[in-house]
């Protein structure tokens, strides 16, 4: 389990710069 809120960290931060740059 401890490595599931890194990764949704960085698919969030990811969606973000997606939407930001569009």
């Amino acid at each position: 389990m401890t490595m599931v809120k890194p990764i949704l960290d960085i698919h969030i931060i990811d969606l973000v710069l997606r939407w930001a740059g569009s």
